[in-house]
């Protein structure tokens, strides 16, 4: 039986930036992202925001 982890002790989705990257987290996991994967994701993010400014949210 695994013992109980209390959900306030799990870690909020989020990022960190550090010297050599950015580094993406979960509540089990993590990446770190190098600089030309974070541009990557930038342009993805900005492009799926335009996106939903012009249709709303869950718009297609």
């Amino acid at each position: 039986m695994r013992p109980y982890k209390p959900f306030a002790s799990r870690r909020a989705p989020g990022w960190t930036i550090t010297a050599t990257g950015v580094r993406l987290h979960t509540d089990a996991a993590s990446q770190t992202l190098n600089p030309r994967e974070v541009a990557e994701l930038q342009a993805a993010l900005t492009a799926w925001l335009h996106h939903q400014q012009r249709t709303g949210p869950g718009g297609m």
